[in-house]
C-alpha cells in the first residue's frame, strides 16, 4: 500500500481511508479480490495446479489461499476447476 499512498502523493493512511469511503472495502480487501479474479480466469483457461495458481495470485501459502477462494466462491479451488472441466467437457 505504501507504493500506491506515494503514487497518490498522500500518506498510508489517507489512502487507506480514501479506499474504504469510495469502495465500501479496504485496500486489503480489494487486492484479495482482484487477485480472486485473476485466480478464477487461471483456473478457468489454463491446466495449472493449485499451487501453481496460488503462487501466480500472489499468495505465499497454498492452504491460505484455498480458505480465501472457498471464503469469495463458495468451493475449494479443486472443485472450482473440476467443476469447470466438467462443463467444459460436457
Amino acid at each position: 500500500m505504501f507504493k500506491k499512498s506515494l503514487l497518490f502523493n498522500v500518506s498510508e493512511a489517507t489512502f487507506a481511508r480514501y479506499c474504504k469511503i469510495h469502495t465500501g472495502k479496504s485496500f486489503t480487501e480489494l487486492v484479495i479480490e482482484k487477485r480472486i479474479r485473476h485466480a478464477i480466469k487461471l483456473l478457468a483457461h489454463h491446466q495449472k495446479t493449485i499451487k501453481d495458481v496460488a503462487y501466480s495470485c500472489g499468495f505465499n501459502n497454498v492452504t491460505h489461499f484455498n480458505r480465501i477462494f472457498k471464503m469469495h466462491t463458495g468451493l475449494a479451488p479443486k472443485n472450482y476447476q473440476f467443476l469447470l472441466q466438467t462443463n467444459i467437457s460436457a
